[in-house]
């Protein structure tokens, strides 16, 4: 074998090592919202993210400051980090998007429990899927209708409390 040949086998055997190689991919540290995507007939939301460093979902226990439920509760001032999903829903009314009032202090807002991986590797790329099946609950007190058109507006906040870009869906009709 010449020394041509020799280098040819080298170079393509580096390749196929770094190929096999389990690398990791160029995430940064706070999330990121890929896609945001509304299934009508489900009334299921699709967050599609990732995380760089895994740091991403709250366990129920996490109640101590900065995750605590309320900044202020004789003022009834909540405290936003409790929740590291902020939602907020909007229905188009008169031609604009008007805010979706709820009787929920949090509104929309949830919390994805922990979710960081075991190993060296710790990010995440995640597919979320939020059941809003109790919109139906404001068709029934009549301050929406099936066929109203809504809009969502998706915010993630990781443990170190990064916010993920926020995404607003196109407009989505509510199906009975």
């Amino acid at each position: 074998m010449n020394l041509f040949h020799f280098r040819s086998v080298v170079l393509f055997l580096t390749f196929l090592a770094l190929a096999a190689c389990d690398r990791e991919d160029d995430l940064p540290d706070e999330p990121f919202i890929n896609t945001v995507e509304y299934l009508e007939a489900e009334k299921d939301l699709v967050i599609n993210f990732t995380d760089g460093d895994g740091n991403f979902g709250l366990p129920a226990d996490f109640i101590d400051p900065p995750f605590q439920a309320w900044e202020d509760s004789v003022n009834g001032i909540i405290n936003k980090n409790h929740n590291n999903l902020w939602l907020e829903v909007f229905v188009k009314e008169s031609g604009t998007f008007e805010l979706l009032e709820t009787p929920n202090p949090y509104g929309f807002d949830f919390r994805i429990p922990f979710l960081t991986p075991q190993g060296q590797n710790k990010q995440l790329k995640v597919t979320a899927t939020y059941n809003l099946i109790d919109l139906e609950d404001f068709v029934s007190a009549n301050v929406l209708e099936f066929g109203d058109t809504l809009k969502f507006v998706v915010t993630l906040v990781d443990r170190d409390l990064n916010s993920s870009n926020t995404v607003v869906s196109e407009g989505h009709i509510l199906r009975d």
